[in-house]
């Protein structure tokens, strides 16, 4: 786990910054959606109390098979995880559920820099029986709470994890 993270691919801002250290999979919510998303994805198994390769995990590992590999971890992230299962918000599929019609608000409104409120409010707009989901608290009210949560979904996890760091790894396979 600490080999995975020195490679600096996905970093933790608590780690980082020293306010803790990376002494389990717990420690890093990229690893342990790695973790799950393999998983889920048929890549790895536990063996023995280790974590192994699958044969399809082997074959997928191969250079020639690399977009069949972004393709089923893709899926396997967008379809088969639960993504609230990564955060402390309740466990309301926002952000898992039309993450496609939010590629679609960035690919549509995202030649201009905007606030992750405006995609969240478009968001909410497509999607409005999340509204009923959450109840007021004392320190903020059901929309800041769901535009919290589809913001730091969206923008913190799915595209940072899926395709700022797909992007970055496909860049080192070509230069090396």
């Amino acid at each position: 786990m600490v080999e995975l993270y020195n490679h600096r691919l996905i970093l933790e801002e608590g780690v980082e910054h020293e306010i803790h250290k990376l002494t389990r999979e717990q420690d890093s919510m990229a690893i342990t959606a790695l973790h799950f998303n393999t998983v889920f994805a048929g890549l790895i198994r536990k063996s023995a109390g280790k974590l192994v390769l699958t044969k399809e995990g082997t074959k997928l590992l191969l250079p020639e098979n690399r977009s069949q590999l972004f393709i089923k971890a893709f899926e396997t992230y967008t379809d088969k995880l639960a993504w609230s299962s990564l955060d402390g918000f309740p466990e309301i599929p926002i952000g898992n559920m039309g993450w496609g019609f939010t590629m679609m608000l960035l690919l549509k409104f995202g030649d201009t820099a905007r606030e992750g409120k405006f995609y969240a409010d478009l968001y909410f707009k497509a999607f409005p029986d999340f509204m009923q989901t959450y109840t007021p608290s004392l320190y903020s009210t059901p929309a800041q709470q769901m535009i919290r949560c589809y913001c730091f979904r969206i923008f913190d996890h799915f595209l940072e994890w899926c395709f700022l760091n797909w992007v970055r790894l496909d860049l080192v396979s070509v230069m090396t």
